[in-house]
């Protein structure tokens, strides 16, 4: 797989995450997403996504990670990392 085809599989992943703990349909969420992007994005909400991710990569993110994790492209770069 191309690293093109990784990336856009991760942030599909993503987007899968972020509309699941906004309760939204995936197609409302464009990969160039952040958490400005929606007023809901809150920090529970924030923290919804984080334990989704966690819980489908079954791993736990070190804090610099919870904090840092705020777009599609953030949340791409971690399941890149993780899965690398």
């Amino acid at each position: 797989m191309t690293a093109s085809k990784v990336l856009k599989k991760h942030q599909m992943r993503a987007c899968k995450v972020i509309a699941s703990a906004l309760n939204i349909p995936v197609k409302n969420v464009p990969g160039d997403s952040t958490a400005n992007s929606w007023d809901q994005w809150d920090s529970l909400t924030h923290m919804k996504i984080i334990l989704s991710l966690e819980a489908d990569l079954g791993i736990t993110l070190p804090l610099e990670k919870i904090m840092d994790v705020s777009s599609v492209s953030d949340i791409a770069a971690v399941i890149a990392e993780v899965q690398s």
